[in-house]
């Protein structure tokens, strides 16, 4: 009877899914009408089966937010850095090379009302500033230069400025020598010899200005570093200033001397706001690693 009950039993999970030929169902349900213990079998199999309770995945999904954060963070430190790059080479590649003054440069043209100064094809950008002098009288200094990277493209001008005169004030024209700084500036309408553009050197103040803050806010960290809260909120202010210095690398080297400084110090500031990105980013990537 036990060898016919072990048979049966192995039978059963067939059975109860009715997956047996007719015979051997017929065999089954004939032991099972008279074996107490092969029925509970049965019914024991056809019971819904408990569902387990789900485990807890809070861990799981906080370490998947801190990977993701992380890849987010990596990819916000690449961008930044790689827009800091293309800035510092535009502003390279656009930074004005200044032509100094010959004959065929330039050609000047008067009439009763204006002077007009027009540039042969090399150059394609200029400009001009005016001064007033105490007499009413009004002295412009120009420039003329091209671009890295016109020369790349084959860009050619045909820039032209025109000056309009104002009755019985006197006007002076000088062209300024502006990269040959020992040159004085040559008179092309009206003047006298002698006179200097000089260059501005905001950008130098500007620079030894981060570097103080940077050595101010060094020392400071020596001091608290071993304040964990204090420490960490002055490595974010350090890398203020270290990001303006490095940013005045990328873009004026170790010159202080700008004849375009608005232009120069945009170039600055905007390469060192993304360059102040990856650093953070940077940082908090290895706090957290």
């Amino acid at each position: 009877m036990k060898h016919q009950c072990d048979l049966i039993k192995d039978l059963l999970p067939l059975y109860a899914e009715d997956m047996v030929s007719p015979y051997t169902a017929s065999l089954v349900e004939e032991h099972l009408a008279h074996c107490t213990d092969c029925q509970k079998e049965l019914s024991l199999l056809k019971k819904p089966m408990a569902v387990p309770a789900p485990k807890a995945t809070a861990p799981l999904e906080k370490i998947k937010k801190m990977l993701l954060l992380k890849k987010i963070q990596a990819i916000v430190l690449t961008a930044a850095l790689a827009i800091a790059g293309t800035l510092a080479v535009f502003s390279y590649l656009t930074a004005p090379i200044y032509f100094p003054y010959s004959e065929d440069l330039l050609t000047v043209t008067t009439t009763e009302d204006a002077v007009t100064i027009s540039f042969n094809e090399s150059v394609t950008g200029c400009s001009y500033e005016s001064v007033k002098g105490s007499d009413n009288a009004t002295t412009y200094f120009l420039s003329a230069w091209t671009t890295r990277l016109d020369r790349i493209l084959g860009t050619y001008g045909t820039r032209e400025i025109v000056l309009e005169k104002e009755d019985r004030i006197p006007i002076s024209i000088y062209f300024s020598q502006n990269d040959a700084s020992s040159e004085s500036d040559i008179p092309i309408y009206g003047g006298t010899s002698g006179v200097v553009t000089l260059p501005r050197l905001a950008l130098s103040y500007y620079l030894q200005l981060a570097g103080i803050v940077f050595l101010i806010l060094a020392v400071a960290l020596l001091v608290f570093w071993r304040k964990k809260s204090v420490r960490l909120w002055l490595l974010r202010i350090l890398l203020l200033p270290l990001s303006y210095i490095l940013g005045h690398l990328c873009v004026k080297g170790f010159s202080g001397v700008s004849y375009h400084m608005t232009r120069d110090l945009c170039f600055i500031v905007g390469v060192a706001l993304f360059l102040y990105l990856a650093l953070l980013f940077g940082l908090n990537l290895l706090r957290k690693k």
